[in-house]
């Protein structure tokens, strides 16, 4: 899936060289992106869906709408939608993931690689409004364009990383005066990659267009050290309070006493403990197959029967003695040995597998760590 979306660039490339690092443009076929949120499928969600003015906006001149204007009780006022875009807002529906399940998996992909939740953004707009004034985001995106045409503008940042409030920086909202480094016109199947802190707008060409911003807060330092302080709850002295009415030797002793629970507390696997404790407190995207899957029987499997992982975490395998493995999928952990963990894995990939994948006869211990994660929701039966 990866492949097709950063084609004719390798995901492994794409990810090296310009994920939370630099700007890049890759153009496409026109209907490269075109089953991920056609119009048709816009239309039935607005029919069909029931929302707030959060979920579904209307922006003109970088203001929103007041939502009364397109929703009557959480249903669209489809009158009243058409007659603010036709007077040139711009349609804003947030997490359209959720409705259409070639976007959603495509999300989940993305989260099973950068350990975030990932969610995608709708734009749609028909005049030449452009909706939104020159910014910069606090999270990656990549843009992917749909239908239409639409002129961007990018910029390099004025701070790198920034944070949208950040004390150390005192022009948070100054635009770059520099040329962009892109100005043209994104065509459909074309795709843009906007790091954090990028300036740029977008401008409607007079035309229906719809683009898709995939949205990623990428974990940062700032995310790892509260995560460590967190964790250094299990220090005695970092527990204390802080001695405020002491002399300096006794202050001098509780921060020589807390360097060395700090340093103890490092090591180099500290990054792949910090994902671990995130993906355990991940929420689970609702994945179902009724009427089979509320069959009693529904933990047997066959050589043959297709599975894929549920989640949009990856299964985790470490070794904490010889022949064991411990493992985790979001908030499970379980034992496991070494051979069978191993096998497991195959499914971090997103896609269906078969028992007869994992492994070439049958292999009671594979056939009993299959159930248990179907039992416990990790895997799932692949939808025919």
């Amino acid at each position: 899936m990866l492949d097709a979306l950063f084609a004719p660039m390798s995901p492994e490339a794409f990810f090296k060289d310009y994920w939370t690092r630099n700007f890049l443009h890759i153009p496409g076929e026109p209907n490269k992106f075109s089953h991920y949120f056609p119009w048709t499928v816009l239309n039935k969600a607005l029919e069909e869906g029931r929302f707030d003015g959060r979920r579904l906006g209307l922006v003109r001149a970088g203001k929103p709408i007041e939502a009364s204007r397109f929703l009557t009780n959480s249903a669209v006022d489809a009158a009243g939608l058409v007659n603010e875009l036709v007077a040139g807002a711009t349609l804003v529906f947030n997490s359209c993931e959720e409705v259409h399940r070639p976007l959603r998996d495509l999300c989940e992909a993305l989260e099973r690689l950068v350990r975030k939740k990932v969610v995608t953004n709708l734009y749609a707009g028909w005049r030449k409004d452009n909706g939104f004034d020159t910014h910069w985001d606090t999270q990656d995106v990549l843009i992917l364009q749909v239908a239409g045409r639409k002129r961007w503008k990018v910029w390099k940042p004025t701070r790198t990383h920034p944070f949208r409030k950040d004390h150390t920086d005192p022009s948070p909202a100054t635009a770059p005066l520099e040329d962009p480094v892109w100005d043209c016109v994104l065509e459909p199947g074309g795709m843009l990659n906007i790091p954090r802190g990028w300036w740029h707008v977008a401008n409607p060409l007079d035309e229906p267009c719809l683009h898709l911003t995939v949205t990623i807060e990428n974990h940062n330092g700032i995310d790892f050290l509260k995560w460590l302080a967190d964790s250094m709850k299990l220090s005695q002295t970092a527990r204390m309070e802080l001695p405020v009415v002491a002399d300096q030797a006794e202050r001098e002793l509780w921060l020589a006493r807390v360097k060395d629970d700090l340093l103890a507390a490092w090591g180099p696997d500290m990054i792949d403990r910090f994902l671990a404790d995130q993906d355990a407190v991940g929420t689970a995207r609702p994945l179902l197959s009724l009427p089979a899957e509320a069959n009693p029987a529904r933990n047997s499997v066959t050589p043959d029967t297709r599975l894929q992982l549920a989640l949009a975490r990856p299964i985790i395998a470490g070794k904490v003695a010889e022949g064991i493995a411990a493992c985790q999928a979001g908030a499970l952990k379980w034992d496991a040995d070494a051979e069978t963990a191993a096998r497991l894995l195959i499914f971090n990939d997103g896609q269906p597998h078969t028992l007869a994948e994992l492994s070439s006869s049958p292999d009671f211990k594979v056939q009993m760590a299959v159930g248990f994660l179907l039992l416990q929701g990790v895997l799932r039966r692949a939808q025919a």
